[in-house]
């Protein structure tokens, strides 16, 4: 689509802020801001050559212009997604996040991407936590709500989410579980949090 080489055109170009003209072209959605387009843009920018191609930041700026943001800031996007996982776009949501945090398979799964948020060094640790959220379709941000979505989940994907919670910059190499052991013999984390991560080490 035209919108669709748009995005192409100003990701290679690296563009930032978009440009109106690129905005404008996008077509109104029916659902949330941007929600048509970005499937789109995402399915473009995790299949080949692209997956391999194109930079975080000219992702990013790709996953902007979908979303109709004139500038391509992280916090806004990832409130944005939040958005949509919210509004029943979960599945578009995730490949986007997985996207942002350097995902390069055309099916990106929840597992791989909490363990690429986990991985992930060079967010700030709010930026994290709503990541989280718009990958667990979390209502809000609160640590304890985020725990107990993720005790749901498979246990490596609780060590990783754990990681994230708190605050652990997990290694390339490093283990989750290990990790987060290392974290409570270094000190007290909040008592959920705490209990958590015993229970996780006890399984």
């Amino acid at each position: 689509s035209s919108s669709l080489a748009a995005l192409r055109s100003m990701a290679k170009r690296g563009t930032s802020p978009v440009s109106n003209s690129v905005a404008e072209s996008l077509p109104s959605p029916s659902g949330p801001p941007g929600s048509l387009e970005l499937a789109s843009a995402v399915d473009f920018l995790l299949t080949a050559p692209a997956a391999d191609a194109y930079t975080k930041e000219e992702r990013r700026s790709c996953i902007s212009c979908a979303l109709l943001l004139l500038v391509p800031e992280l916090q806004l996007l990832l409130e944005r997604l939040h958005e949509l996982a919210l509004a029943g776009r979960e599945a578009v949501a995730l490949k986007a996040v997985a996207l942002l945090l350097g995902a390069r398979a055309p099916h990106a799964d929840l597992e791989a991407a909490v363990v690429l948020l986990a991985r992930e060094q060079g967010w700030l640790w709010p930026h994290r936590l709503r990541a989280l959220a718009v990958l667990l379709v979390a209502r809000g941000v609160e640590v304890e709500e985020l725990m107990q979505l993720a005790l749901k989940l498979p246990q490596k994907v609780v060590a990783a989410a754990l990681c994230v919670l708190t605050d652990i910059e997990l290694g390339p190499l490093d283990d989750a579980a290990q990790a987060v052991a290392r974290r409570l013999g270094r000190g007290r984390l909040l008592a959920p949090l705490e209990a958590a991560s015993l229970q996780l080490l006890a399984a």
